[in-house]
């Protein structure tokens, strides 16, 4: 039970600590990236205005659409990437915290008994827990052969 808990918990952890960290990532880099854009856009275009004619204004609305298309193709790649790293971190992160809390609370349910865990055949070394029924919650099932 300790373990089922303990990735729940880590995948819950994962995604929601993903998410976070993907989402914090990109968005901080589409506000920085579109001010500098909206910036030197700003400053490009209003420079071709005032020096320039109509044709130094189609050619400077080509490239900077150019330009904008290759900055929006890039950050879009971008933020895609740091989501999926953000993603995969918390997944990962997550679920190795939650297998390692699981696991501690499935050794940790058998703190006062001797007993072998992790192997195929489950017994106690110390034979009288066998028919006591107070040292778990199956009482003197505890006892297992396969």
């Amino acid at each position: 039970m300790g373990l089922a808990m303990g990735l729940a918990m880590g995948l819950a952890m994962g995604l929601a600590m993903g998410l976070a960290m993907g989402l914090a990532m990109g968005l901080a880099m589409v506000l920085a990236m579109g001010l500098a854009m909206g910036l030197a856009m700003g400053l490009a275009m209003g420079l071709a205005m005032r020096l320039a004619m109509r044709l130094a204004m189609r050619l400077a609305m080509r490239l900077a659409m150019r330009l904008a298309m290759r900055l929006a193709m890039r950050l879009a790649m971008r933020l895609a990437m740091r989501l999926a790293m953000g993603l995969a971190m918390g997944l990962a992160m997550g679920l190795a915290m939650g297998l390692a809390i699981g696991l501690a609370m499935e050794l940790a349910s058998f703190k006062g008994k001797d007993c072998i865990l992790l192997l195929p055949k489950l017994h106690w070394r110390n034979e009288e827990y066998k028919a006591s029924p107070t040292n778990s919650g199956f009482g003197a099932q505890v006892h297992i052969r396969t």
